[in-house]
């Protein structure tokens, strides 16, 4: 599918690809969108109450830990960061919670 939108506003994008409307609890740090290779990347900092809701309102699961591959240079989750993915993993998330910093990933959105 060829993406539908040409955004690259932080706030539409996390609308969009995570949660709608915006937790309180958000602050984004960074965002991209690739519209050449099918990708969104976010970068942000929530509570880890709205961070449990939004895992589970989108069927996402724990997995074991996994690196990134190929992303921009502020997009740095590290091993203690727990990870989850959904859709077959063609989204995915790490979140730290004591820091309370998340980071989002989806491929062909």
């Amino acid at each position: 599918m060829v993406l539908e939108f040409l955004e690259s506003r932080p706030e539409p994008l996390f609308r969009k690809f995570i949660a709608d409307p915006v937790p309180t609890s958000v602050t984004i740090e960074h965002a991209e969108s690739r519209l050449s290779q099918a990708v969104v990347f976010l970068h942000f900092t929530i509570a880890p109450t709205d961070m449990e809701q939004i895992m589970a309102r989108q069927s996402f699961s724990e997995q074991p830990y996994k690196d990134p591959i190929q992303e921009p240079s502020w997009f740095r989750p590290k091993t203690a960061f727990r990870y989850w993915s959904a859709d077959g993993g063609t989204k995915q998330m790490w979140f730290l919670e004591e820091e309370r910093l998340a980071y989002f990933k989806q491929v062909n959105p």
